[in-house]
C-alpha cells in the first residue's frame, strides 16, 4: 500500500508538531515563572519587614536628634545668658593664676633657702 502524503497533509503535520513544541515551551515558561513569582515575593515579604524595622528606628533616631537640639538650644541660650557670669568667672581664674605665678616667683626655693643659712 502506497499512501501518497500531500503538501496539505505535510504542512498540518508540521504544524501539530509545532504546536505541540509551542506547548511544551509554554509549560516549563509557565513553570519556571511560577518558581520566580514565588521567589520574588519571598524577597518582598523580606523588603516589607526590614522597611518596617528602618522606619521605626528612622522615628527614634529622630526623636533622638530633636532632643539633642533642644538641649543644645537651652545651652546655647544659657551661655549667651550668662555672658558676664562667664566673663567675670574668666578673670577670677586669671586672676588667681597670675596671682599664684607671682607668689611662686617671689618664693624662696630650697637652693635659696641652703644658702641662706
Amino acid at each position: 500500500m502506497d499512501t501518497a502524503i500531500t503538501l496539505k497533509d505535510l504542512f498540518f503535520i508540521l504544524l501539530g508538531i509545532g504546536l505541540l513544541v509551542l506547548v511544551v515551551y509554554l509549560i516549563l515558561f509557565f513553570k519556571n515563572l511560577i518558581v520566580t513569582l514565588k521567589s520574588t515575593n519571598k524577597v518582598l515579604e523580606d523588603t516589607k519587614k526590614i522597611t518596617g524595622i528602618a522606619a521605626e528606628r528612622t522615628e527614634d533616631v529622630d526623636k533622638i536628634i530633636t532632643n539633642v537640639q533642644d538641649s543644645v538650644e537651652n545651652i546655647t541660650k544659657n551661655i549667651r545668658g550668662n555672658k558676664s557670669t562667664i566673663g567675670f568667672i574668666g578673670s577670677a581664674i586669671n586672676f588667681l593664676t597670675s596671682l599664684k605665678g607671682f607668689l611662686n616667683k617671689n618664693k624662696p626655693t630650697e637652693k635659696e633657702e641652703g644658702d641662706s643659712k
